[in-house]
């Protein structure tokens, strides 16, 4: 609204007494109304911040522009304090962009008012970083990791936003992008549209490059490099190339406000084309699954104590290490289970992985180690039989185990193996080391 009536202003129609009234009946209790539910690191406060910036840029108000700029919350608090040290938002990859377009309106109300955010560095943080480092996380078919409340992604469908980074910074892997994509040139910045065209949009308030040039090389937008993203604490070994490149990660970091799972240590698998350890993808925020299924810990790729998903807390990192025949990510928590230490470490070589997880607890504990894949599987050194409906309660039963049907168990202390094909005769094949008093599970979901 207040860049509609700026651009407005002028209008003859207007009356003294009008501009008055939207003055203080409109715009100032907008303003006043938005300051008064902080939020801190959360993509919403940078919205709430760019109120009061339009309304203070509108009238020339120090005081407003000083609050979304320099105040508690403010911007330059999001980009120095709030934003990861990697410049990767901490609520993943979608809320990224949502950030990054909360944080591109507030600098282009300031550089039309001779400041300039756009080059402004705060603690190692700048907004070019927010442009850059989603790069680093996407996998070979320029997919985003499922992780915490975003499920994945391409981003390819973040064209738009290089559309102002290229006019910005002049990114040749930018201009890549824009060129890989027939994203309709000028299209708004929203955050949840499509920039591969699939959705109509106005026409951006934006300076844009009238002409794009043309890109030498349309596919270097993937690194060949394992990556770790320091401050958010997620490590992506990468191999390979062609079709049978791998990228194997562990999120063992932060685990992301409000937006984030109890689902630390958790991993994540893609090779020849085709995910095949993967996260769910997120439900709608008013479906009960998101809470019965979604945002429990056996939803995810990591251990879970005696069925009980994890506290909603942080990981760290222990090692990590890139060679062209190895590579290898190690984290750990002492918070996700009172009085249990857990550590994975996975360590990479060819079209191999290994999986160490390692609990260490001063009592007795059920451990389950969740492993969600495609295709039919298939197992060997091990029997299973069909088990009662009621294995884990009827729901409500054992929060996130009873939305698990069609559920085959099997007890061994063997060394045992089961492999995931898909109908076109790719498969996964896993191995586990023989440890006494084993049960394998196998299941179907109900959601």
């Amino acid at each position: 609204m207040a860049y509609g009536y700026d651009l407005i202003y002028n209008y003859k129609g207007f009356t003294r007494a009008d501009h008055q009234k939207l003055k203080d009946k409109l715009f100032y209790p907008l303003a006043k109304i938005t300051q008064q539910f902080p939020e801190s690191a959360s993509n919403r406060q940078l919205w709430y911040n760019n109120v009061s910036a339009a309304v203070g840029f509108l009238y020339n108000d120090p005081e407003l522009i000083d609050f979304a700029i320099k105040g508690q919350y403010g911007f330059d608090w999001q980009l120095g304090s709030a934003l990861p040290e990697s410049g990767f938002y901490a609520e993943g990859p979608g809320y990224h962009y949502v950030a990054l377009h909360g944080m591109i309106h507030l600098a282009e109300m300031a550089r039309h008012n001779g400041m300039n955010l756009y080059q402004r560095k705060i603690a190692g943080r700048t907004m070019k970083k927010m442009f850059d480092v989603p790069f680093e996380l996407i996998k070979p078919n320029y997919e985003f990791p499922r992780i915490k409340d975003s499920g994945g992604g391409n981003i390819l469908e973040y064209a738009p936003f290089y559309e102002i980074g290229y006019a910005l910074y002049k990114e040749p892997r930018y201009l890549a992008l824009l060129h890989l994509t027939e994203v309709k040139r000028g299209t708004q910045v929203v955050g949840e549209d499509s920039g591969l065209g699939s959705k109509r949009a106005p026409i951006s308030l934006f300076n844009l490059v009238p002409d794009l040039p043309f890109p030498k090389d349309t596919t270097s937008i993937y690194p060949e490099q394992s990556f770790d993203l320091k401050g958010n604490g997620f490590a992506i070994l990468r191999n390979g190339d062609g079709r049978e490149r791998r990228y194997l990660y562990l999120d063992y970091g932060i685990m992301g406000g409000e937006h984030g799972h109890p689902d630390r240590l958790q991993m994540g698998y893609y090779a020849l084309g085709d995910n095949w350890i993967l996260d769910p993808l997120n439900e709608s925020y008013f479906n009960p699954n998101l809470q019965l299924w979604y945002r429990q810990s056996i939803a995810h790729n990591t251990v879970v104590l005696n069925q009980t998903s994890q506290t909603w807390t942080n990981g760290y990192g222990k090692f990590f290490g890139a060679l062209p025949g190895l590579q290898v990510a190690s984290g750990g928590s002492v918070t996700a289970y009172g009085g249990a230490k857990l550590t994975r470490t996975l360590l990479q070589a060819g079209d191999y992985f290994i999986d160490l997880f390692d609990v260490a607890c001063p009592e007795k504990r059920i451990m389950d180690w969740p492993l969600h894949s495609f295709g039919k599987l298939t197992l060997s050194g091990i029997d299973l039989k069909k088990q009662p409906l009621d294995l884990f309660g009827h729901p409500p039963g054992i929060p996130g185990y009873d939305q698990l049907e069609e559920i085959y168990a099997g007890k061994t202390g063997e060394a045992w193996r089961g492999n995931f094909v898909l109908p076109d005769g790719r498969g996964m094949q896993v191995q586990a080391i023989g440890e006494p008093g084993t049960e394998v599970l196998s299941r179907a979901l109900r959601i």
